[in-house]
């Protein structure tokens, strides 16, 4: 039985992003839930947003206004970030691969320590009887 195959780590990746937004989203809902409970401001300004909302969209324009020593924007992700995505990928496969050729292997050495086990058994009964 193989841990993992290499059609599954697409798989594997997939869930764990769905996982991580999943949990991003419960604690949002968790955070507006309690500033309810605390009394905070929830009631919408003029604008229609709440007071968390504006302040997140501040904290949103600043962090677009960043830049870099080359004046590439902070919040780009480049485009070579698809080649670093396609290595990581690789290299997951191929540590997928070596789990099952460690998890092969460690089946092979239990059987062959069950061989070896009844083997020795019964050459202790063989020496008792004589």
């Amino acid at each position: 039985m193989d841990l993992i195959t290499a059609t599954d780590a697409p798989v594997l990746v997939g869930l764990i992003v769905l996982s991580i937004t999943l949990v991003r989203i419960v604690e949002t809902l968790i955070t507006k839930k309690m500033s309810k409970r605390n009394g905070t401001s929830m009631n919408p300004g003029p604008s229609g947003l709440t007071a968390e909302e504006h302040d997140a969209l501040v904290r949103l324009d600043i962090s677009h206004a960043k830049y870099d020593s080359d004046g590439t924007p902070l919040w780009y992700v480049p485009r070579s970030w698809a080649d670093t995505q396609e290595k990581i990928t690789v290299m997951l496969l191929k540590m997928a691969e070596t789990l099952n050729t460690i998890s092969g292997t460690q089946k092979a050495i239990v059987r062959t320590l069950d061989r070896m086990d009844d083997v020795s058994r019964r050459v202790d009964l063989t020496a008792e009887r004589h």
